[in-house]
Protein backbone atom coordinates (compact mmCIF):
# COMPACT_ATOMS: atom_id res chain seq x y z
CA UNK A 1 0.00 0.00 0.00
CA UNK A 2 1.10 3.42 -0.83
CA UNK A 3 1.30 5.81 1.99
CA UNK A 4 -0.12 8.64 0.46
CA UNK A 5 -3.18 6.41 -0.19
CA UNK A 6 -3.76 6.58 3.28
CA UNK A 7 -5.43 8.83 5.69
CA UNK A 8 -4.32 7.33 8.84
CA UNK A 9 -2.02 10.13 10.78
CA UNK A 10 0.40 7.83 11.45
CA UNK A 11 1.51 7.41 8.27
CA UNK A 12 1.76 11.31 7.91
CA UNK A 13 3.46 11.27 10.97
CA UNK A 14 6.24 8.57 9.63
CA UNK A 15 6.45 10.36 6.43
CA UNK A 16 6.90 13.97 8.15
CA UNK A 17 9.36 12.28 10.24
CA UNK A 18 11.08 10.93 6.78
CA UNK A 19 11.17 14.21 5.37
CA UNK A 20 12.41 15.85 7.65
CA UNK A 21 15.24 13.88 8.92
CA UNK A 22 18.88 15.02 7.31
CA UNK A 23 19.67 11.34 7.35
CA UNK A 24 17.26 10.29 4.90
CA UNK A 25 18.58 9.21 1.64
CA UNK A 26 17.57 11.77 -0.97
CA UNK A 27 15.19 9.35 -2.82
CA UNK A 28 12.98 8.49 0.33
CA UNK A 29 13.28 12.04 1.36
CA UNK A 30 11.66 13.33 -1.73
CA UNK A 31 9.15 10.66 -2.13
CA UNK A 32 7.93 11.27 1.47
CA UNK A 33 7.47 14.88 0.34
CA UNK A 34 5.97 14.14 -2.65
CA UNK A 35 3.46 11.66 -0.79
CA UNK A 36 2.68 14.23 1.77
CA UNK A 37 1.90 16.59 -1.20
CA UNK A 38 -0.76 14.20 -2.07
CA UNK A 39 -2.27 13.53 1.10
CA UNK A 40 -2.48 17.40 1.52
CA UNK A 41 -4.05 17.93 -1.65
CA UNK A 42 -6.49 15.36 -0.99
CA UNK A 43 -7.23 16.08 3.10
CA UNK A 44 -5.71 19.30 4.41
CA UNK A 45 -2.38 20.93 3.63
CA UNK A 46 -0.01 20.72 6.17
CA UNK A 47 0.53 23.54 8.84
CA UNK A 48 3.32 26.10 7.99
CA UNK A 49 5.47 24.90 11.00
CA UNK A 50 5.08 21.20 9.07
CA UNK A 51 6.58 22.28 5.77
CA UNK A 52 9.40 24.50 7.32
CA UNK A 53 10.63 21.39 8.86
CA UNK A 54 10.80 19.21 5.65
CA UNK A 55 14.58 19.21 3.89
CA UNK A 56 14.46 21.26 0.65
CA UNK A 57 14.07 18.28 -1.65
CA UNK A 58 11.16 17.12 0.13
CA UNK A 59 9.65 20.51 0.47
CA UNK A 60 10.26 20.93 -3.37
CA UNK A 61 8.33 17.64 -4.24
CA UNK A 62 5.54 18.21 -1.27
CA UNK A 63 4.46 21.70 -3.56
CA UNK A 64 4.95 19.95 -6.97
CA UNK A 65 2.68 17.23 -5.65
CA UNK A 66 0.12 19.46 -4.10
CA UNK A 67 0.50 21.48 -7.87
CA UNK A 68 0.07 18.40 -9.84
CA UNK A 69 -3.00 17.29 -7.62
CA UNK A 70 -5.17 20.58 -8.09
CA UNK A 71 -4.10 20.35 -11.87
CA UNK A 72 -5.29 16.63 -12.46
CA UNK A 73 -8.73 17.26 -10.61
CA UNK A 74 -10.03 20.61 -11.60
CA UNK A 75 -13.31 20.73 -12.32
CA UNK A 76 -14.10 17.43 -10.51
Amino acid sequence: MALCASDDPRARAVLLRLAGDPGTEYLVAASAGESLGEIAARTTALEAAEIALLRPDARTEYHAACRQYSQDHQGH
